[in-house]
């Protein structure tokens, strides 16, 4: 298992009041547990505001979305099935061999992820999930500014200490 992995996407896509107890069911005995809260309570763990797409979402939806986002990248696999569980394998490998096995599975690439629900009947639900881009941080190289710029400024800004003053 690649608790790292398993970490990560915890950490970025698993609502705060629920990260701790799911990293504690995936490092241990209650691993499967962990997995199976995703069968019929993903909404729950999941950040909404990470979801790109979600619902009965085709297969053929699936890998145009990996094609796009997560191309040349391999997945780790976290699964019900325990054949399954822990792979790391090639995205189109991970889309075709995982999902529509009508149990919970999370598909972790490095720039996506897929979350599949249990299949109760007719197409499972289906997230992916995609961390948000944040606008770099640049911060101003004069020894006079105490601030950080958050955004790009058509030219240098210097906010003077009071030391200036």
């Amino acid at each position: 298992m690649e608790r790292e992995t398993e970490r990560r996407f915890v950490q970025c896509f698993v609502r705060r009041e629920k990260r701790e107890r799911l990293l504690f069911e995936l490092a241990g005995k209650k691993r499967r547990e962990g997995i199976g809260r995703f069968c019929h309570g993903a909404e729950d763990l999941l950040m909404k505001e990470k979801i790109i797409a979600s619902g009965p979402l085709s297969l053929s939806a699936v890998q145009s979305l990996v094609q796009r986002c997560a191309k040349g990248q391999s997945a780790y696999v976290c699964a019900y099935n325990p054949e399954l569980d822990g792979l790391r394998v090639s995205g189109p490998e991970a889309v075709k061999g995982v999902l529509g096995n009508g149990m919970a599975a999370v598909i972790i690439f490095d720039s996506l992820v897929i979350v599949e629900t249990e299949q109760a009947a007719g197409t499972p639900k289906r997230y992916v999930l995609r961390e948000k881009q944040r606008k770099p941080r640049l911060t101003c190289d004069l020894p006079c500014c105490t601030i950080v710029l958050h955004q790009k400024l058509p030219h240098r800004v210097a906010i003077p200490t009071k030391e200036d003053s």
